[in-house]
């Protein structure tokens, strides 16, 4: 049977009693990054409900990782989509290989290894945190810094390999880069943001600008902008495909071909 199109970069088609799908590399990320976005939200409205007054405190994600009752949510939506990841690094490798010398391409590859192994690792610190009184506790503030010092080495290795070989681009790739750009500068700067908000909300300079408030507000919009920005890493590796081939079941074939016969005799 020919490929099929269902939209959204979505094709599936029939091949020797196989059923081979296939979806874009970007339009992977995006449904994960969504799945994402839905857990963590969706543990805000949960703990907005039913734990915590939000007319006058607001949860940042991270008090909710350390919240009993909600900190689960909150460890399955951050290994879900730090597991997730690994369909940027594979894709990035893949589009690397033949472009670039081994040390960017394996650096990148090691960059998103620890990326993944510390969202893991800060997670569990906030679960131990939240259930009992832990001597790791100082570990999540240097953790959260070396995480994120490793994201914009990834992120800016990534790019800098991306513009080197725009020349071998195509023209979508390339206003995907574009695009790139402009996400990559306005998720810096509200993550810068939200460092600032952590650093002085709590201290006594806090005011109508400096709160718990827009401390939270940042912090929601910092994690909404990084969770999505791997899809603008995805848009520009046009081609990168991720295909499932399921094996039809061969008692369905064997009555399609019975009734094919019958019909022909009569």
């Amino acid at each position: 049977m020919p490929a099929k199109d269902l939209g959204v970069g979505l094709t599936w088609e029939t091949s020797e009693g196989v059923l081979v799908a296939s979806v874009s590399g970007a339009g992977t990320m995006r449904l994960l990054a969504l799945i994402m976005l839905g857990l963590v939200f969706g543990n805000v409205l949960l703990s907005c409900l039913f734990s915590v007054p939000c007319s006058q405190l607001l949860p940042t994600i991270s008090y909710l990782g350390c919240f009993p009752g909600h900190e689960r949510l909150h460890v399955l939506s951050c290994v879900f989509f730090s597991l997730s990841l690994f369909l940027l690094y594979l894709g990035s490798f893949v589009r690397f290989t033949n472009l670039l010398p081994p040390f960017p391409l394996y650096t990148g590859l090691v960059l998103g290894l620890g990326i993944t192994g510390l969202v893991n690792g800060i997670t569990l610190v906030d679960e131990v945190n939240g259930l009992y009184f832990s001597p790791i506790d100082w570990m999540h503030d240097y953790m959260v810094v070396v995480l994120l010092l490793i994201c914009g080495c990834y992120v800016y290795l990534t790019y800098g390999c991306l513009s080197d070989i725009k020349e071998s681009m195509s023209l979508t790739e390339q206003n995907a880069l574009i695009s790139l750009r402009i996400r990559i500068g306005l998720t810096c700067a509200v993550l810068l943001l939200a460092v600032v908000e952590w650093q002085v909300a709590y201290s006594i300079y806090a005011n109508s600008l400096f709160n718990e408030t827009m401390q939270a507000l940042c912090e929601w919009g910092a994690i909404s902008l990084a969770v999505l920005l791997p899809v603008n890493f995805c848009r520009c590796l046009e081609g990168y495909k991720v295909t499932l081939a399921i094996p039809m079941v061969s008692g369905v074939g064997e009555a399609d071909s019975e009734q094919e016969g019958s019909s022909s005799a009569r």
